[in-house]
């Protein structure tokens, strides 16, 4: 015989509940970080269509260390407030780096 157990039902359903509410928050943030992740997919782009050794490479090499380095929204955001002002992404390194040293921020160039 099978067994019903009636008090499952409301965890399964606060469960679906998040769910959803997870995924609404997921496409509210894609649809936010629109104009930053098109414009992160066009330098990406730039770069594998100039190719190796060029400034779009480069530049695509500093978006992707500013993806690791601040996170994927904060980057959209950042190279939105880039555009609106004609700018560039920039690493920015602590003034008594090394030569090898990892950069400690992103700025707007």
């Amino acid at each position: 015989m099978l067994s019903t157990d009636v008090r499952c039902a409301p965890r399964l359903q606060r469960h679906k509940r998040h769910a959803i509410l997870d995924g609404f928050e997921r496409n509210k943030q894609t649809f936010t970080m629109g104009k930053g992740k098109e414009l992160f997919g066009h330098y990406n782009d730039l770069a594998k269509e100039k190719g190796p050794g060029t400034k779009e490479s480069a530049y695509a090499g500093i978006l992707f260390q500013a993806l690791l380095m601040v996170g994927e929204r904060r980057t959209f955001e950042l190279l939105e407030e880039a555009d609106e002002q004609g700018k560039k992404l920039k690493l920015q390194y602590p003034d008594s780096s090394k030569k090898g040293e990892a950069p400690s921020g992103i700025v707007l160039e």
